[in-house]
């Protein structure tokens, strides 16, 4: 005989799943609000020194870029951070300022197409959280009217758990980084640029891409597990 999944535990489930969404979303705003903790990276990952060896041979006359200092830099990652979260900057009027009072343009045209996308990808990430927002309403009004109990936080862990373990070893069998190039692939349309050689590009260079992108990741993903779990627990209690 078939088994068939009890409803209460659907219930749980969307409740459980949009919460997480959610989590994410409010760890991602904080973070962005901090600039990703950029500095912190940009120290440890000796971001500097990237920029020293690669500004010199930028191929689009961008070679003075390494006349710049850590704080114009933490600085322009914080322009670039808000631009694409508040699409109210022209990404291609950012400047880069030097010693000498001159400034000259940051990004190439390119690059400006691949940041204008991810701005959209981020605007249409928040309207999906509004969708995401009202399933959490919904579920959580619905197990407090069918009295469902929220199912405890142990177990939880365990499902979650799981699906992380899975995904580490997924990641360890295929590598991070052949799923980062997928990820980005099934994200950006056919022919659209979003890997940039480092002599091509000041922004890449800045970040030190795809590097940084994983430090931020864990940071993000372990903050979101603990206001989860927090909240999960408070949940609960109510």
């Amino acid at each position: 005989m078939k088994k068939v999944i009890n409803p209460l535990a659907w219930v749980n489930m969307c409740w459980s799943l949009s919460l997480w969404l959610l989590c994410l979303t409010v760890v991602w705003i904080a973070l962005a609000q901090q600039s990703f903790f950029y500095k912190q990276w940009y120290q440890l990952l000796d971001i500097d020194r990237t920029i020293t060896e690669y500004a010199p041979l930028n191929r689009f006359g961008r070679e003075n870029f390494v006349e710049t200092n850590t704080e114009e830099h933490v600085r322009l990652f914080e322009v670039i951070t808000q631009a694409v979260h508040q699409q109210s900057n022209d990404l291609s009027a950012i400047e880069y300022n030097l010693p000498d009072d001159n400034s000259a343009v940051l990004l190439t045209e390119n690059e400006v197409i691949h940041l204008q996308y991810v701005a959209n990808l981020i605007t249409t990430a928040t309207i999906v959280m509004k969708v995401v927002a009202v399933v959490f309403i919904f579920s959580s009004l619905l197990m407090r009217y069918k009295k469902i109990a929220i199912t405890p936080l142990k177990r939880q862990w365990v499902y979650a758990g799981g699906l992380m373990v899975a995904l580490l070893v997924l990641s360890l069998v295929v590598g991070a980084k052949n799923i980062f190039y997928w990820l980005h692939k099934i994200m950006f349309p056919y022919n659209h640029q979003w890997f940039f050689y480092y002599e091509d590009s000041l922004m890449s260079t800045l970040m030190q891409a795809p590097n940084i992108f994983l430090p931020i990741s864990i940071v993000w993903l372990i903050a979101t597990w603990g206001l989860w779990s927090i909240a999960v627990v408070m949940s609960r209690r109510i």
